[in-house]
């Protein structure tokens, strides 16, 4: 008996494979390109290129996209490496620095050029760190104006986040890691400073709710009228008079400015440590000025006991370092009408100040070695027929701005 056949299908099978597979060996190649453009991540490679021009737009555009506190950070790091080298006196620290010593004021007593490097909100470390670029650019001042506000103090160094963001280089994200919050600061620091939009999310936000009602970004104004203040002032921001402001200093305020307590996060005495050792290295003399503040606040401070636990803060690291002096405007009768509030002066009472600390640096720059035994000096009371010098303050800056956006000459 024969043999069953095999179907018809195994057969038509077996001679369609047998035709297919030389078929296929005759075009490898084009097969192969075939399939490697269908399994390539075009759409990646779209939302990458989409990312990396949102991330290009946003960091051409830091006016509309900043804050006018990161905006003063990063001018002052700009101003240390480019405008620092240079200066007679070199004034560094937070927002009582730069609304309290203008360098027009100060330049005639110094003979030389005075530079204001304080930000906003500044920190120990970003004070630090700005002195630094600024020795490293090659300043060599004979004078250090610098100060330390007791409510920064308080806060860690990731109470600063965005304003890290927006100026540190690597090595200097490393060095403050180091001193605070470890590997998670890094990261935290260094992914907004890779990426514009990330740091400056909430006012990216605000310039598209504004591009929708067909207006400019809120940000771009401001920080256009705080950058001519500074601009024209060499750093310093001089504040119009505030008849708004009476004195009067409201719980809330209080609470907010911790009159009630003292208390210095260990980064920050780390940092303060570091400066004097930085300009002790150099033999730089340092002022240490205890800026004047409203008489309520200084009250309140006095009675809660959070003032003496500052200045004991004070006359440790003073006893620490020889070049260290302080000057205390602390009781300087200032009035409440030279404030613009609670803690920060106008441009009369930075003239007053200005004025008062110049002098003061004229004498011991001149060698005098009685005055350089002293080192714990009070400022001059404060005079009020002092005329006022022609300064261009914040209100009339604005002017100056409004005017040329009205003119479209003011560029982006």
């Amino acid at each position: 008996m024969d043999s069953p056949r095999a179907p018809d299908w195994a057969g038509r099978t077996k001679v369609k494979i047998e035709t297919e597979v030389p078929h296929k060996r005759l075009k490898p190649f084009a097969n192969a390109r075939r399939r490697v453009g269908a399994r390539l991540p075009w759409g990646v490679f779209g939302m990458l290129a989409l990312v990396g021009g949102i991330e290009w737009f946003v960091a051409g555009h830091p006016r509309s996209f900043s804050d006018p506190v990161s905006w003063s950070w990063r001018l002052s790091a700009e101003a240390a490496q480019r405008d620092a080298p240079g200066c007679a006196v070199l004034c560094v620290g937070d927002s009582l620095v730069k609304h309290g010593v203008i360098p027009s004021v100060l330049e005639p007593k110094v003979g030389g050029r005075v530079c204001n490097l304080a930000v906003a909100r500044g920190p120990a470390p970003a004070t630090y760190f700005l002195l630094k670029r600024a020795l490293e650019a090659g300043a060599a001042p004979k004078a250090v104006v610098l100060d330390f506000k007791p409510s920064v103090l308080v806060g860690s160094a990731e109470y600063n986040l965005r304003y890290w963001q927006e100026i540190l280089i690597a090595r200097e994200i490393l060095d403050l890691a180091r001193r605070d919050h470890g590997g998670s600061l890094f990261v935290k620091i260094a992914v907004g400073r890779l990426l514009p939009s990330f740091r400056g999310r909430l006012e990216v936000r605000g310039a598209i709710l504004a591009a929708f009602k067909g207006e400019e970004s809120p940000m771009l104004i401001l920080n256009r009228i705080c950058e001519r203040n500074w601009g024209v002032n060499q750093g310093a921001n001089v504040a119009a008079q505030n008849p708004a402001f009476n004195g009067e200093v409201s719980e809330q305020q209080h609470k907010t400015l911790l009159s009630h307590l003292w208390y210095s996060h260990r980064a920050n005495r780390k940092y303060v440590d570091e400066i004097f050792k930085l300009t002790a290295e150099r033999s730089i003399p340092v002022y240490w000025l205890l800026p004047p503040v409203s008489p309520a606040l200084q009250a309140r401070r006095e009675q809660t006991g959070a003032e003496e636990g500052y200045l004991g803060f004070v006359r440790d690291f003073q006893s620490r370092y020889s070049h260290v002096t302080v000057v205390d405007g602390r009781h300087a009768d200032y009035p409440s009408s030279a404030f613009v509030d609670a803690t920060h002066l106008d441009g009369r009472g930075a003239q007053g100040v200005s004025s008062a600390l110049g002098a003061i640096l004229q004498e011991r720059l001149d060698g005098r070695t009685d005055l350089e035994r002293k080192r714990w000096v009070t400022l001059p009371r404060f005079d009020p027929n002092v005329a006022p010098l022609p300064l261009e303050d914040v209100e009339e800056s604005r002017t100056v701005v409004m005017a040329r956006v009205g003119a479209g000459t003011t560029s982006k």
